[in-house]
């Protein structure tokens, strides 16, 4: 008599046909060891284009915001309660290079230390100047005994304290070049523009990638 192979004996001789990578599921779906690892990658992607948009969105609109509170007024823009600078001289490099932008903290004359970097303006001067404080006089009135780090002596007249414009708290390199560009006519049209390219890019690539979706859930 012919013995019929039982369902078991047919399930173990199937699993050595196809092997362990490629394991059949009852729902008939094969499975794809790699599928989680994609979809990972794919949600990294998605992640890193979406903080990449936001990041140029608001490098953009400060550009634009300090382009709009400079033509304007002839006093620096103000930027969550800091005054915005652009760094035009090398005197205090390495700390603070040229084309570098500072934000400058109102504070009181008394809570200035030696070591600090304050922005003030020179007596008859009309632009602010930004140095070290190196020493603190208090003889009849207080005054800072400045000094940018580039320089070999101290700044001849020490700054009064009715000077002071405030307390360097943040610089940030280079970004004083992009809005210096971004102040003519090409670099207003590419700092509108870019973005706004970049943002259309990634939007049709997620309608591509939700379309292929669609077509392989179907």
């Amino acid at each position: 008599m012919r013995e019929i192979p039982s369902r078991l004996d047919r399930d173990r001789n199937r699993s050595r046909i196809i092997g362990p990578e490629a394991y059949v599921f009852p729902t008939r779906k094969r499975y794809d060891p790699n599928r989680k690892k994609r979809s990972t990658m794919r949600a990294v992607k998605s992640l890193a284009g979406g903080l990449l948009v936001v990041a140029f969105t608001v490098v953009t609109v400060v550009m634009l915001f300090f382009i709009l509170m400079e033509s304007r007024s002839d006093t620096a823009p103000v930027i969550l309660g800091h005054r915005a600078y652009i760094v035009r001289s090398g005197s205090m490099s390495p700390a603070i290079d040229v084309g570098s932008l500072i934000l400058v903290r109102n504070v009181s004359p008394e809570s200035i230390a030696v070591n600090d970097i304050i922005t003030y303006m020179r007596e008859g001067g009309s632009s602010a100047t930004t140095h070290r404080v190196v020493g603190i006089e208090n003889n009849g009135g207080l005054r800072f005994i400045t000094k940018g780090d580039a320089n070999i002596v101290n700044d001849p007249i020490p700054v009064e304290s009715s000077a002071l414009l405030g307390k360097v708290v943040l610089s940030i390199p280079y970004l004083g070049y992009l809005i210096g560009f971004a102040g003519t006519k090409l670099g207003t049209l590419v700092v509108l523009v870019v973005p706004g390219i970049m943002i259309m890019i990634r939007q049709i690539l997620l309608l591509v990638e939700y379309s292929r979706k669609r077509e392989h859930a179907h």
